[in-house]
């Protein structure tokens, strides 16, 4: 809504919005299926710590967590908002396959088993609205002076979440 923001972009964003408003109260297996774990819902690559000594991995920042379907970590881990966020990397649809079929393999319940790569699918454009939603939230911040901490390589990736071709993609 900023008077700031490119027209298109807005265009673009609130068809989005209304797609998402529609859809979000057609996901059965969250309304009618729902199974809970603790989330970190900050599962950036930053928030890792690995320890290679002791063979072990432990994830961090836990400032935010919910009680949630783990398709919310799953997909936030994969989106490119968030491999790309302090990196060039874009998770490749490959590496995404493998990474969520090693999580379903390694999964207990059979039935979460059965279904978490369709959660995840399920789950992913509401994550990468979450991603550019804040990024646009920053950006308008970062124009108006109001974000306190100014970093230029930040708000250059800011930026770029708000390009069209990366909207779309």
């Amino acid at each position: 809504q900023s008077n700031l923001a490119d027209p298109e972009v807005c265009h673009y964003l609130n068809d989005v919005l209304g797609w998402a408003q529609e859809a979000r109260c057609k996901e059965s297996y969250f309304l009618e299926d729902p199974i809970l774990c603790v989330l970190n819902t900050e599962v950036n690559s930053g928030n890792f710590i690995v320890n290679r000594e002791a063979n072990t991995l432990h994830l961090v920042d836990w400032e935010k967590p919910l009680y949630g379907d783990p398709s919310q970590d799953l997909s936030h881990f994969c989106a490119p908002t968030t491999t790309l966020w302090k990196t060039d990397y874009r998770m490749p649809d490959d590496d995404r396959k493998r990474f969520l079929e090693t999580y379903r393999h390694a999964v207990a319940d059979p039935h979460l088993r059965d279904t978490i790569i369709e959660r995840v699918r399920l789950r992913d454009p509401f994550n990468c609205l979450r991603g550019v939603s804040w990024s646009a939230m920053a950006w308008v911040e970062y124009q108006t002076g109001a974000h306190t901490l100014c970093n230029a390589d930040t708000f250059q990736k800011i930026k770029s979440y708000l390009e069209i071709p990366f909207l779309r993609s």
